[in-house]
């Protein structure tokens, strides 16, 4: 009985620093996942939410196409009474014709700023938002894998990549044109962030890296714009 408790007792003390190990490797496997589906979360929300507010910009700018085509309509009609004006020499008539086409150009003149405001609104939008996502992605895996800090050794780096520009395109070089989506809209408009996170686990004679990216777009929806995560852009094949 004494013989049968002893080779337990060494079978015990011979697998457990396996048992330690698992049980670290366990540990360390469920505090990566947890890590790195946070900061795929924050990447996600964030340019969702970023999207959102672009979509609102380039809803209202088509919003101004139907004015765009009355005033382009309008120029054109007071530039052939302003000639049919001269062709009577009446200067009062001439005068008036004048005064009108200089009020169509100047309401063309107001649309036209109303319609850069609303460009570069949400280009300005997805600028600023790319630094600030960029951040927020290494203060979501720093915060995460603070109490891994003593056993494993971790880095996020940011991989560059464009950030997108209003996909949009004038009816033909005008004052105030009509404005239109380009074509392949969805992809032209979509926005990707891609980072790269590199490990060592010393106690586990283990060093990886594995390459991460979120991709969202917008998308029409009768009449309006939403934006939505675009698939297959998540890359989870670690790169040793």
């Amino acid at each position: 009985m004494k013989s049968q408790k002893g080779f337990i007792s060494i079978a015990f003390i011979s697998i457990f620093p396996l048992l330690v190990a698992a049980a670290f490797a366990t540990y360390f496997s469920y505090s990566f996942l947890k890590s790195d589906l946070a900061v795929l979360n924050v990447c996600r929300s964030e340019q969702l939410e970023t999207h959102n507010q672009v979509a609102k910009q380039l809803k209202k700018l088509l919003g101004m196409n139907s004015s765009a085509i009355k005033l382009r309509l309008r120029e054109k009609l007071a530039e052939q009474k302003l000639l049919l004006a001269m062709a009577s020499g009446n200067p009062i008539a001439i005068a008036a014709a004048e005064t009108h086409l200089a009020h169509v150009k100047a309401l063309r003149l107001k649309l036209a700023f109303r319609q850069n405001v609303a460009i570069q609104s949400a280009n300005t939008n997805l600028k600023i938002a790319t630094y600030q996502i960029s951040n927020s992605l290494k203060r979501e895996w720093g915060k995460h894998m603070q109490q891994m800090a003593p056993w494993i050794s971790s880095r996020l780096e940011i991989q560059p990549s464009p950030t997108p520009l209003l996909a949009i395109r004038p009816d033909f070089p005008d004052i105030a044109p009509v404005y239109e989506p380009v074509p392949n809209f969805e992809e032209q408009q979509s926005w990707v962030h891609s980072w790269q996170l590199q490990l060592e686990v010393k106690s586990l004679h283990f060093n990886g890296r594995f390459q991460r990216s979120c991709s969202t777009s917008l998308y029409q929806d009768k009449s309006d714009w939403i934006s939505r995560l675009k698939g297959g852009r998540y890359l989870s094949k670690p790169l040793f």
